[in-house]
C-alpha cells in the first residue's frame, strides 16, 4: 500500500495509527483529571491556614503528582509508538527511493543509447519520415520522463530526512520525559514525608498547631527584614552602567506558569512581610512543573534553607550568574536537578516547582541580581542566604 506517497506495510501502519490514537485519548483524559484537581487545589486554598486544610493539600497534591506520573509514563508510550511507525515509513521510503534510482537508471540507459546513435542515424534508420518522427518523441518522452522521476527522488530524499529528523526528537522526547519521571517520583517520596509529619502532627489539638504557626510567621518577618536591611544597603551602593540595558527578551521566562505577585510594593507585601516589599517575581505553578534557567550562566550556589529555618525563607533554591552581569534566584523548589558549578543554557531544566520555605501555595520565587552585588552570607537566623542588589524582572524579562 501507499501512504504518504510511500509505500508501508499496510497492517503494521494502521495498527501503530490506532494504539498512538489509543495513546492520546489516555492522555487527553489524564490531563482532565490533572485539571480538576487543580480545580479542587484552588478551592482548598482559598481556605484559612489550617492543619486541615494543609492536609487537604498535601494530599491533593500527591494525587496530582500521580497523575503526572501517569501523564509522563502514557506520553513515553506514545512517542515509543510514534518513533516505531517513523521506522516503518522510513523502511517504506527506503525501499522507494532504491525503485526510483533503478529506474532513473534504465531511462538514463536508454537517453545514452540514443545520444550515442544520434539524431541523423535514428532519422535515416527508419523506414519512414513517421518512424523517424515517433523514435525522436519517444526520446523526449524519455527525458521528460527523467525530470518526473528525479523531481520524485528529491521529494522521497526530503521526506526521509523529515522523518529521520522527526524520529531523533521524538527520542529527545522521550529522554526528557524519563528525566521528569524519575524526578517526579523523587518529588512524591519528599511529600509523603510532609503529609506524615502533618498526620503526626494531626494527633494534637488545632491550637498547638495554630500556635506554631504564628511562631513561624514571627520567624519569617524576621528573617525577611534581615536581607531587606542587607539588600538596601546594597542597592545604594550599586553602579547602575554595569547593569545591561533593560529590554525584552534579556532573559527568558523561567516557567510557564503566570505570575501572580509582582515586584516591589504589593498589595501582599504590604501585609505579608515586615519591610512591605517583595524582592522578585512570583509565578503560579503546581509542585513538580518544571522550572528552566533564565539565560545562559554558571550555577553559582544551591541550598535548603528549610534545613536552618523551616517554612521560613527560600527553601530549597538555585543561583545562577550569567555573562550579562545579572544573576537570577530561584527559590521554592521542590527538586534541584543541578549542582553549584555546573554550565547550563538558556531554557534548561534545572528543578521543579514546590512549596518549600516560607510559601502559601506552590509557586516559583524569581528575582534578579545585579551580579557584582550577589553573594553568600550569614545571617543571623537562617544559616547562609543569598544576597544582592535586587532588581525589577520585568525590566529584562
Amino acid at each position: 500500500m501507499s501512504c504518504l506517497g510511500y509505500s508501508v506495510n499496510a497492517a503494521t501502519s494502521s495498527d501503530l495509527q490506532t494504539q498512538i490514537n489509543a495513546k492520546t485519548k489516555e492522555l487527553q483524559d489524564v490531563q482532565k483529571e490533572i485539571s480538576d484537581a487543580q480545580s479542587q487545589m484552588a478551592v482548598i486554598s482559598k481556605r484559612s491556614q489550617s492543619l486541615d486544610k494543609e492536609l487537604q493539600s498535601t494530599q491533593n497534591t500527591l494525587n496530582q503528582l500521580n497523575l503526572g506520573i501517569k501523564s509522563s509514563t502514557l506520553t513515553i508510550q506514545k512517542l515509543g509508538l510514534e518513533i516505531q511507525n517513523l521506522n516503518s515509513q522510513i523502511g517504506g521510503i527506503g525501499t522507494d527511493i532504491e525503485t526510483k534510482k533503478e529506474t532513473i537508471g534504465l531511462i538514463l540507459a536508454e537517453i545514452q543509447k540514443n545520444d550515442n546513435e544520434g539524431s541523423l542515424q535514428t532519422f535515416l534508420k527508419s523506414s519512414s519520415l513517421a518512424d523517424s518522427l515517433l523514435e525522436m518523441q519517444s526520446l523526449t518522452n524519455f527525458q521528460e520522463n527523467l525530470s518526473v522521476e528525479i523531481s520524485s527522488l528529491n521529494k522521497l530524499t526530503t521526506d526521509l530526512e523529515t522523518n529521520v529528523k522527526q524520529t531523533a526528537d521524538k527520542k529527545r522526547a522521550i529522554q526528557a520525559e524519563n528525566v521528569n519521571l524519575v524526578n517526579k517520583k523523587a518529588i512524591i517520596e519528599d511529600q509523603k514525608t510532609y503529609q506524615k509529619d502533618l498526620l503526626a502532627q494531626s494527633k494534637n489539638q488545632e491550637k498547638v498547631y495554630q500556635a506554631n504557626l504564628n511562631k513561624l510567621f514571627d520567624k519569617q518577618a524576621e528573617i525577611s527584614a534581615e536581607i531587606d536591611k542587607v539588600e538596601q544597603e546594597l542597592k545604594a551602593k550599586l553602579d547602575p552602567s554595569l547593569l545591561p540595558p533593560s529590554g525584552s527578551g534579556i532573559l527568558g521566562r523561567p516557567c510557564l506558569g503566570p505570575i501572580v505577585q509582582q515586584y516591589g510594593r504589593t498589595a501582599f507585601a504590604l501585609r505579608a512581610y515586615k519591610n512591605h516589599f517583595h524582592n522578585g517575581l512570583d509565578f503560579d505553578l503546581n509542585i513538580g512543573d518544571p522550572l528552566f534557567a533564565a539565560e545562559d550562566g554558571k550555577v553559582v550556589a544551591t541550598g535548603d534553607l528549610d534545613r536552618y529555618c523551616p517554612r521560613q525563607s527560600y527553601g530549597r533554591f538555585v543561583v545562577i550568574t550569567h555573562n550579562n552581569n545579572l544573576t537570577t534566584l530561584y527559590g521554592h523548589m521542590s527538586r534541584i536537578i543541578v549542582k553549584s558549578g555546573d554550565i547550563v543554557k538558556r531554557g534548561q531544566l534545572i528543578g521543579y516547582a514546590g512549596n518549600t520555605g516560607y510559601s502559601t501555595g506552590p509557586h516559583l520565587h524569581f528575582t534578579v541580581y545585579a551580579s557584582k552585588s550577589f553573594y553568600m552570607g550569614s545571617s543571623r537566623s537562617c544559616g547562609v542566604m543569598p544576597y544582592g542588589a535586587n532588581l525589577n524582572p520585568n525590566d529584562y524579562l
